[in-house]
């Protein structure tokens, strides 16, 4: 599994990708590749209107959210079983 977080590196940004690390973590996947893209060409790229944007596998899941653990732990957990 691939999971990808662009942004800027806001405070949003941040909190996104702590929460995805702790999800990963409690479900112990180390296997899991995690990139941080703070590329503004690679965001502009992708074509979000408002960052972070969490992608797994190519899909977007979201975007604009500092999802709380819980929630990124609900939107994971297909990708996790």
């Amino acid at each position: 599994m691939k999971i990808q977080i662009y942004g800027k590196g806001c405070s949003k940004c941040d909190r996104l990708m702590a929460n995805v690390r702790g999800v990963l973590a409690e479900a112990h996947r180390e296997d899991v590749e995690i990139e941080f893209v703070k590329d503004v060409d690679r965001i502009a790229a992708l074509g979000p209107t408002v960052t972070p944007v969490l992608i797994v596998d190519g899909t977007m899941l979201s975007q604009g959210l500092a999802m709380s653990p819980n929630r990124v732990r609900d939107l994971l957990r297909p990708y996790l079983a």
